[in-house]
């Protein structure tokens, strides 16, 4: 009996040891708010730390363009922080495997032009106005690693702008004199 608790209690602990010791996997979901930018674009910035060294990260950043008739762009840039190594120098914190563009169907949208290493990505996408989940997929390689980034997307020029303000003020005198 005494053997049988044993085998019962060995199993038990090499069970959590190895639960234990398997990286986790983390996925994120952030909705980026823009900001005006330089000229005609909307800008953005983004930052995670996903986790602790051997953790597996998918991260959602969710970007909405401004509603246009023309075709739009999106172009991000994102880059593992550096921390500090043993030669006195500095190493990427975490390492990116994949990105990826798409709608909020999944439909994926491909990269007019991108560039792709373990520390940094970058990419462009021509598409049309909408909702966008850029996807950024990696590993941690130090506890408390990190990445931040950008990302801008044009908006339409000031005569649209001025013309679409000009339609909605139509919309709403027509409405004023029927009520």
């Amino acid at each position: 009996m005494k053997t049988l608790k044993k085998i019962v209690a060995g199993v038990t602990l090499s069970a959590a040891f190895v639960g234990a010791s398997q990286a986790a996997a983390v996925a994120n979901t952030y909705f980026l708010t823009p900001s005006f930018g330089a000229g005609t674009e909307l800008d953005y910035s983004f930052s995670d730390a996903p986790g602790n060294a051997g953790d597996t990260f998918v991260d959602d950043f969710i970007v909405t363009t401004v509603p246009s008739s023309t075709t739009d762009w999106l172009a991000f840039l994102a880059w593992a922080d550096l921390v500090p190594n043993a030669n006195g120098g500095s190493s990427p914190s975490v390492a990116f495997t994949g990105f990826s563009l798409l709608d909020l169907l999944g439909n994926s949208y491909p990269f007019a032009a991108s560039d792709f290493s373990a520390s940094q990505i970058d990419g462009l996408a021509l598409v049309g106005s909408g909702t966008y989940d850029l996807q950024i997929t990696g590993t941690v390689l130090v506890d408390g690693g990190s990445f931040s980034g950008v990302a801008a997307s044009n908006i339409p020029e000031p005569q649209s702008l001025a013309l679409a303000l000009a339609a909605l003020c139509g919309v709403a005198s027509v409405r004023r004199k029927r009520a």
